[in-house]
């Protein structure tokens, strides 16, 4: 009589089927949630390296931008012309010898004498040309420094009027440039004569 309570029920025959569907879409949907995270780690790692990519890209145009500003300031040497000149002293210069800061004063200095269409450069406007971010004050000696020393082997001619200094390329140094600039040189001193 009260055997029913301890009689096992009888399943429904789709109980059993709806359990182990429920269970497999629990397993595939944890191995799709396993696969999207997996996804959206490569592409976070994608986007760093390509950003990486990018910056990497952007310091090599400016590199590429700055050395084209300076070969386009520092035309070649021919090579039939002599790569040397002899200082007051009498010592020889080597052009190799001098530093890469003096071989773009002097390149700076003919480029502005053309731009200008002036003889006559001042040494404040040449150092603001080659070190815009700096003060005077504190590249003017070595500015003079380097303006001595091709002065000496006869590249620069150096002159003072009042407060200020002014240089000029000398004929021996404008034989350093290429055709097209000696002429266009030449052009700006006898302004000067």
């Amino acid at each position: 009589m009260v055997w029913w309570l301890f009689k096992k029920k009888k399943e429904h025959p789709y109980l059993n089927l709806l359990k182990q569907m429920e269970e497999g879409l629990i397993h595939s949907f944890g191995l799709i949630k396993k696969d999207v995270g997996a996804i959206t780690k490569k592409l976070d790692h994608h986007d760093n390296h390509i950003k990486e990519i990018h910056k990497r890209l952007e310091a090599l145009e400016t590199i590429k931008i700055v050395k084209e500003e300076l070969s386009e300031e520092k035309p070649e040497i021919k090579e039939t012309l002599p790569i040397a000149a002899t200082s007051t002293q009498g010592k020889q210069l080597v052009w190799e010898d001098l530093t890469e800061v003096q071989q773009s004063l002097f390149w700076r200095l003919g480029t502005l004498q053309i731009e200008s269409n002036q003889p006559w450069i001042s040494t404040k406007y040449l150092s603001e040309e080659l070190y815009p971010d700096k003060d005077y004050k504190s590249v003017r000696s070595m500015i003079s420094d380097y303006i001595n020393i091709l002065s000496d082997y006869g590249l620069l001619k150096k002159t003072r009027k009042g407060r200020q200094t002014y240089t000029t390329l000398s004929k021996k140094g404008i034989k350093f440039f290429d055709k097209n600039k000696q002429k266009k040189l030449l052009q700006v001193l006898e302004r000067e004569e």
